[in-house]
């Protein structure tokens, strides 16, 4: 049985004269685990996207990189999100929207349709963790409902297999951690960890950073 089925069982019981009463009987769980419906709109709009990046052959010219900070996931809830863009002749707007759960997926997901609406490509991102959402013993093992697996998850294990489909391969998805298992925040090591990268990626291309600058860290 995988996620849905017929589950079968038989339960036994010997009472205290050795009387065995036997009690068969079968549970239709294909509902129980049945998908939510804004998971599957979630995994559609990733599927677009990843065709649609996929589709763009890039500025080998430029690096675009993205730099955020991981926000906690504490559970799974679905939101919104949409923006508008006003086109620079004429009045149109267009207009992107998709579902999401964990709070950073808008960012990269927007701005790589943005990126590709100019035929470019979103090539790094680079993500500011605490040592609370990539330690294993914080990891939550999320209803199959949201999430379509069993498997525990760290804040930043989930974040990557949301939007791992936006860059070339999951590798260019890097944390720069800003604190230690002791939990000694070391905000100029991970700036100064981070600006190494950068250089790095500078002696290569141009590089365009785009930064998210909302919340508390930030």
């Amino acid at each position: 049985m995988k996620n849905h089925g017929v589950l079968k069982y038989s339960i036994q019981a010997i009472d205290s004269r050795e009387c065995v009463t036997v009690l068969e009987g079968s549970v239709n769980v294909e509902e129980k685990f049945k998908r939510n419906p804004d998971f599957d709109a979630v995994l559609k709009k990733e599927e677009e996207l990843k065709n649609l990046v996929k589709s763009v052959k890039g500025n080998s010219g430029e690096i675009n990189v993205l730099l955020l900070s991981m926000s906690y996931l504490a559970g799974v809830r679905f939101s919104d999100y949409f923006y508008s863009i006003q086109k620079k002749y004429g009045s149109d707007e267009r207009k992107f929207e998709g579902k999401y759960i964990s709070q950073q997926e808008p960012i990269p997901k927007m701005l790589a349709e943005m990126l590709a609406d100019q035929d470019e490509k979103l090539d790094y991102i680079y993500v500011f963790n605490t040592y609370a959402v990539v330690n294993p013993e914080e990891a939550m093992k999320y209803n199959l409902k949201f999430t379509g697996s069993d498997k525990p998850y760290t804040t930043f294990e989930y974040f990557k297999e949301r939007i791992g489909g936006l860059v070339e391969d999951e590798s260019r998805i890097v944390g720069v951690m800003l604190e230690n298992e002791e939990e000694k925040v070391n905000i100029s090591k991970a700036l100064n960890d981070f600006t190494k990268s950068l250089i790095t990626h500078s002696e290569k291309a141009k590089v365009n950073l785009y930064v998210d600058i909302n919340g508390g860290q930030r």
